[in-house]
């Protein structure tokens, strides 16, 4: 009934969370496992954009923090912040003339306004009001809202792996700023400003939760969650680390960081900042890792010994799975077909929570896009 979008399991798998506009606007609804009961949580009108804006639960699975239309506004108010008044849609407005815009970053202007309310004002109608936001904890058993930030154009939002902290990327004007807001006291820092992409773009958490990480003009940066300055790790020489979706991977012991470019596979030691190839796959496109939505992580069933990429034989444009070695750079082939994979492929793969399935979706031309199961071997898919 209605659009219903974005489903996320709780940490204990007992109740689905999800968006659906079934009761009227767009709200967070829940599913029972056990009980098979359906419900919506809370009659906050939640504002989610980008398709990879899910529902992040705590780790306790008693709260889901999302995006939330701003306290106060309507949502004929929102329509018109990216559209502009009823009068300028229809074009009844007089013809304006050309103008020039100038951009002034905080740090240029000296300022800073953090994640505070911005104001009762409203913002002239801009396209990228579309991401303007409250980031809300909404308690999944008694609907109660409690708003942790305001009125600010939020593209992403993670916690942190202890559930403690959520860092959020915000756009400012061109630039965008990395924002860490501390659950228990609400203590809110920009850790990292005035941060240069021409997309949208991800940043991960490190294993221990120290460190944020996040690229910017092909390079890559850590940052600590506390506050302080960015550190660039790629000095050497390298080919651009620009992922338009893709953060930073981090592997279990937090000392290294990998990447993908072309053909090869990148190791970034987050010690010294040393940069090498972890492997090189020749005349295949490597298109994806392996790996949980949305963690910062890659897929590895032995711990940390082995990474699994899906590529693409440039030649013939078949789809492969190949497992790699990351203490040798050895590739194995584990299958290659006559298909293609969801695109982009890092929102349609996953890993079980056991790590001992990768699920994926792929079709060819005899058949529609399905979603698949694999072992760690991939013999017999299905």
């Amino acid at each position: 009934e209605g659009s219903n979008w974005g489903p996320v399991w709780s940490p204990g798998g007992n109740t689905l969370a999800f968006y659906s506009d079934r009761g009227g606007q767009a709200g967070l609804w829940v599913w029972e496992k056990a009980a098979d009961t359906l419900r919506q949580v809370s009659d906050a009108i939640v504002r989610p954009f980008h398709g990879d804006e899910v529902v992040r639960w705590t780790p306790d699975s008693r709260k889901a923090l999302c995006k939330v239309l701003p306290e106060g506004m309507t949502l004929e108010e929102g329509l018109s912040l990216i559209m502009g008044s009823r009068q300028e849609i229809s074009g009844e407005k007089e013809e304006r003339k050309p103008s020039a815009l100038v951009y002034w970053s905080p740090a240029a202007m000296g300022q800073n306004d953090g994640a505070g309310k911005q104001g009762e004002n409203m913002p002239e109608a801009d396209v990228t009001n579309v991401c303007l936001s409250d980031l809300a904890l909404i308690a999944v058993s008694t609907g109660k809202v409690k708003r942790i930030t305001y009125r600010l154009k939020i593209l992403g939002h993670w916690l942190s792996p202890d559930g403690t902290k959520v860092a959020l990327i915000v756009l400012r004007k061109t630039f965008y700023d990395i924002i860490v807001v501390s659950l228990p006291d609400d203590r809110t820092q920009v850790v990292a400003s005035d941060i240069q992409q021409s997309h949208k773009f991800a940043l991960s958490w490190s294993p221990d939760g120290r460190l944020i990480s996040y690229t910017s003009g092909g390079d890559c940066f850590v940052v600590p969650a506390s506050g302080g300055e960015p550190r660039k790790l790629t000095e050497a020489p390298h080919p651009s680390f620009d992922p338009v979706y893709r953060p930073p991977l981090w592997d279990a012991t937090g000392q290294n960081l990998y990447f993908l470019a072309s053909d090869t596979l990148w190791r970034v030691a987050v010690a010294d900042g040393a940069t090498t190839a972890a492997t090189r796959i020749p005349n295949r496109q490597l298109v994806e890792v392996a790996s949980p939505a949305g963690e910062g992580r890659f897929w590895s069933p032995d711990g940390g010994r082995t990474l699994y990429l899906i590529t693409r034989d440039e030649e013939t444009k078949r789809l492969g799975f190949d497992k790699v070695d990351l203490t040798t750079g050895q590739f194995t082939s584990l299958v290659e077909e006559n298909a293609t994979c969801g695109s982009p492929a890092i929102f349609t793969i996953d890993v079980s929570d056991d790590g001992k399935h990768v699920i994926y979706t792929k079709q060819d031309a005899q058949h529609c896009e399905n979603v698949w199961i694999a072992g760690i071997d991939f013999q017999n898919p299905r």
